[in-house]
């Protein structure tokens, strides 16, 4: 048998699919039905027909090979991560995980120094029935309400209704007790212990009038002819004292005529100056303030003789009230009813105050007569002015040290109460 060799030729025509001399020009058939077309030997065509068959499982069973799904292109959004439980922290995102974009934060704000609001005691509406006081509005003017409130050792409370000429006193927890009726023409200053009430017009009638908590009148006593206006009236164990100009004191001592028939005897009255307002109630222990812008406060404490009311000791300080805000003006001075004092001062106003910020400040003070160093403030309060209407004397102490501030609103006229808390210097002076 003779082999016939196939030229380079003849692989050239293979390739092309050409049959060579002396094949059949029949097709035929590989892998169930395929025919090959190129009349390749039995082994190639076997491999290229299972490589098809390959082809063609992998397009129906394998996902993404042939007939793939059309991709997803959105891009995935960032989330916010978990919180604790039980808690509004945030936990931290995974390093490599896409994070929102953090708001740019706003620039801080001083926060406005905001006074205690107090306790609100009891609220008496305008008007002159039983548990109201007077309002009056001159078309020009000033609107004012009750002039003056004072406390008593015991917590009974008076209010000087000048506008409906009466005193309105109330019981400890506020409630309405009765309407004393005045028989003043300018009633201006009020002050009070648990016996007796002591109320001063100054300038019509010149007269101090002395009642009971009932209401009647125990005696009265004309005022001499004073050098400047009175700013106080406080009542003490030797009697009731009158403040001139916010500088001078004196006690008032009142003697009877021993003319008149009835129960009310007119009395003349004899003033003793003294060396500072009296200080809880004891003639025994004064103190005076002064203030003047370029020397700030000064303050003298003395130890009295009831009998000469000449004083035996005396210090001196100059506290600071506040730190950073210059005073205006004093307001008053008291006792704390522990040995301390209180001071009050309204504050300079200051460009870039907020409307309706603290003008006045109350600080407590240490310094009595059984400590041996100076005078240092232990505490402050701060305090509204209350433009509704003019009501006197913006607070006033009582004798436990609380703080009583009348406020007027269209509701009508407001008794807050403030504490100054105890320090521990506070503790170590009380009686």
């Amino acid at each position: 048998m003779i082999r016939r060799r196939c030229s380079w030729t003849d692989h050239g025509e293979r390739a092309r699919g050409a049959p060579l001399p002396g094949e059949s020009g029949l097709r035929r058939v590989v892998g169930g039905g395929l025919v090959a077309r190129i009349g390749a030997p039995p082994l190639i065509a076997l491999a290229t027909a299972l490589a098809l068959l390959a082809l063609l499982l992998c397009a129906f069973f394998v996902p993404g090979f042939v007939l793939r799904a059309e991709a997803d292109t959105t891009v995935p959004t960032a989330q916010p991560a978990p919180a604790k439980p039980g808690t509004g922290e945030t936990l931290p995102n995974k390093p490599g995980a896409s994070e929102p974009a953090a708001a740019p934060a706003a620039p801080a704000q001083p926060a406005p120094v905001e006074p205690p609001p107090g306790r609100a005691l009891v609220t008496l509406p305008w008007g002159d029935g039983d548990g109201e006081v007077g309002l009056a509005q001159p078309g020009e003017g000033l609107t004012r309400g009750p002039e003056a409130l004072a406390v008593a050792p015991d917590g009974r409370i008076a209010i000087l209704d000048s506008v409906n000429l009466r005193l309105v006193l109330l019981a400890g927890d506020g409630s309405f007790a009765a309407n004393v009726p005045l028989a003043l023409a300018q009633p201006r200053f009020l002050a009070v212990d648990n016996d007796v009430l002591y109320v001063l017009d100054a300038d019509a009638d010149r007269k101090l009038v002395y009642l009971d908590w009932q209401g009647a009148e125990v005696r009265s006593a004309q005022i001499p002819v004073l050098d400047d206006a009175v700013t106080g009236l406080f009542a003490t164990d030797g009697g009731p004292c009158v403040e001139v100009a916010h500088d001078n004191v004196f006690l008032i001592e009142s003697t009877d005529n021993g003319g008149q028939e009835g129960a009310k005897r007119a009395a003349v009255a004899a003033l003793h100056a003294l060396a500072g307002r009296p200080l809880d109630r004891d003639l025994g222990k004064a103190a005076k303030i002064t203030f003047e812008p370029k020397e700030g406060v000064k303050l003298k404490r003395c130890k009295v003789d009831k009998k000469s009311l000449k004083a035996l000791q005396v210090r001196t300080a100059a506290p600071s009230l506040v730190a950073g805000r210059q005073v205006e003006h004093l307001v008053s001075l008291d006792g704390d009813g522990k040995g301390g004092l209180i001071v009050g001062a309204r504050l300079l106003r200051q460009q870039g105050d907020l409307a309706g910020a603290p003008s006045l400040i109350i600080a407590r003070m240490s310094g009595s007569d059984q400590l041996g160093g100076g005078t240092a403030v232990t505490d402050t309060l701060t305090l509204n002015d209350s433009p509704f209407a003019y009501l006197g004397q913006p607070y006033v102490v009582a004798p436990d040290g609380r703080i009583f501030q009348p406020v007027g609103s269209d509701a009508g006229y407001t008794i807050l109460v403030h504490s100054l808390p105890l320090t521990a210097i506070d503790e170590e002076v009380r009686p």
